[in-house]
């Protein structure tokens, strides 16, 4: 019997009451009477199945970038990572050159194949590459941009026959917190996240997110005693932000607990991002909870999901006696819900204790809110002194919000981002194919 799609990946049975599945992070999953028994690893693809994963074309001068969409192609989560994997791709394949091709991995033979239907859902616009399967050229770059080392195993081989035909495969790197801060990550998520940078020094270079991030990527390097192969390429670009490109000025939300915040006219700062160890939420609740007791009326929005290790977070919030009065937590927002609460906030917060990036931070500077930021070495990178900032625990949070609420109350300047400090998502796009096609 062949595979079959279903919500959870490519599912078919394989004995009475028992059915494999495939599952889009490239491992496998058996069910016994649609009971999980647990995921296993598979088998790499080998050199010979490896050479039918993708075509070859002859050189046209126009060199591609192939965006591997990854796990995205099957399920979007809607968290950091894969909204960097949609803008990238969207502005690749708008971009005039439309050097740019997204493509996928099929869950069972691993053939990469172009994504023609994810591209004109993306951008309402077809590709202009004729081909179905990936084909490439020498001087090609296959841009892997999700943190998936199960695929980097199963398609080893795949990557190195590209690179036997001249296709250099680059990996963008968000941040090494699990490794290098290992007490905000789940011992899982070190494992994942060693593993997987492991794998990728194997190929021909990375693309950091920031020059704080390339500098961590530097730091394991050492620690981890690595010799890098010779002519590896380490490079950095910044992510955009320019959300405000696909919005009105109309309050059409999709989410009545948002439009009820709203309508309200509640002044709030809100943080957004899953709702995890790093992130700060504890240091946020101690400094707005400060606040009220002194009678400061300024509501504190949460946006962002539940993460891991954070069940203590968690209680307090939905046992806290001002939720949804001057506590609101939104963990499902959808985009328009989003762009809502960004655009009616009075400034954006974010409390992370470490950061690889931190994308809300530009995002509100593109809804022209003001920034109160701790002072992280990549919010001084990326804000500079187009933020107030804050250091130590709730209390400096609550001191520095305070002061920052008065000033904006009286009508008085506050810290701003210079209106082009940030890139939108094309100028990072072209940033990012600078460094990877710099010919």
């Amino acid at each position: 019997m062949s595979y079959r799609q279903t919500k959870n990946g490519l599912e078919k049975s394989v004995f009475p009451l028992v059915k494999e599945v495939l599952l889009p992070n490239f491992r496998k999953r058996l069910y016994l009477a649609g009971i999980p028994l647990g995921n296993q690893h598979r088998e790499p693809l080998t050199a010979v199945q490896a050479k039918r994963a993708f075509l070859e074309r002859e050189p046209d001068g126009q060199p591609r970038i192939y965006l591997n969409l990854s796990a995205v192609a099957y399920v979007d989560n809607r968290s950091g990572i894969p909204r960097v994997v949609k803008s990238l791709a969207k502005e690749g394949i708008l971009a005039e050159d439309a050097v740019l091709v997204p493509v996928y991995a099929d869950l069972e033979t691993g053939v990469f194949k172009v994504a023609k239907a994810f591209a004109q859902n993306l951008t309402g616009k077809m590709l202009s590459v004729p081909e179905d399967v990936m084909a490439v050229a020498p001087g090609d770059v296959f841009l892997n941009v999700t943190v998936n080392p199960n695929e980097l195993a199963f398609e080893h081989q795949v990557f190195q026959a590209m690179r036997s035909v001249g296709v250099k495969v680059f990996c963008v790197v968000h941040d090494l917190i699990a490794v290098l801060q290992p007490e905000f990550s789940r011992d899982r998520d070190t494992r994942h996240l060693n593993d997987w940078l492991h794998r990728i020094i194997q190929y021909d270079g990375i693309v950091a997110n920031s020059q704080t991030t390339l500098s961590a990527f530097e730091q394991w390097v050492v620690k981890e005693k690595i010799t890098l192969p010779t002519g590896f390429q380490k490079h950095w670009f910044h992510l955009g932000a320019d959300m405000q490109a696909d919005i009105n000025d109309a309050d059409v939300c999709g989410d009545k607990a948002v439009m009820g915040l709203i309508q309200s006219q509640t002044p709030y700062f809100m943080q957004v991002g899953t709702v995890e160890l790093r992130k700060g939420h504890d240091d946020l609740l101690d400094g707005f909870e400060k606040l009220w007791t002194e009678g400061v009326q300024l509501a504190l929005v949460i946006v962002g999901r539940r993460g891991w290790k954070v069940q203590q977070v968690i209680d307090r919030i939905q046992r806290h006696a001002q939720l949804n009065k001057l506590l609101f937590w939104f963990n499902n927002a959808d985009d328009a819900a989003l762009h809502c609460l960004y655009r009616h906030a009075e400034a954006v917060v974010l409390a992370s204790k470490a950061e690889g990036y931190g994308l809300p931070v530009a995002e509100g500077a593109w809804f022209g809110r003001p920034l109160l930021l701790r002072d992280l070495p990549i919010f001084k990178e990326i804000a500079q002194e187009g933020a107030t900032y804050f250091s130590g625990n709730g209390m400096g949070l609550a001191e520095a919000a305070k002061r920052l609420h008065e000033t904006i109350v009286q009508g008085e300047p506050v810290p701003m981002p210079k209106p082009d400090q940030f890139p939108n998502w094309k100028q990072s796009f072209e940033m990012l194919k600078a460094k990877l096609l710099p010919d």
